[in-house]
């Protein structure tokens, strides 16, 4: 592939809210929100994450992110994902975690236009040491 050239300096800023106890005692729900400009792009990312202890060994973590960004060429992309995670504790330091993430992208161009869908999972363990 010829070089390109690189996107120059990117700079963001960005705003959370953080809640506890909102659904249930032990969950926590956190809303952010970030702008991104350089000289190439304009971006805004909006998140929403969620932790929820069903019981002491079982939680939930489902999120949804999404994503725009429109560049100096006036082609634009649109990204939506939603994802889920669980955990299972085995023990204090042991857990099984499995996690599916649904991401669907549109990129459009003046001459054309793309739709991709991305579907990304895993499961596996984890050892606290």
């Amino acid at each position: 592939l010829p070089a390109t050239v690189g996107t120059g300096d990117v700079y963001t800023v960005t705003a959370q809210a953080i809640a506890t106890g909102l659904f249930i005692p032990s969950s926590v729900l956190v809303l952010s929100t970030s702008r991104l400009t350089s000289r190439d792009f304009d971006a805004w990312l909006f998140a929403a994450n969620s932790r929820v202890n069903l019981n002491e060994r079982w939680s939930l973590e489902p999120s949804l992110r999404w994503y725009a960004q429109d560049n100096a060429t006036g082609s634009t992309l649109r990204r939506l994902a939603p994802s889920l995670r669980s955990t299972y504790r085995l023990r204090d330091s042991i857990s099984l975690e499995a996690e599916v993430t649904l991401e669907r992208s549109r990129t459009k161009a003046a001459l054309s236009s793309e739709t991709s869908n991305l579907v990304f999972y895993y499961i596996g363990y984890r050892i606290d040491l």
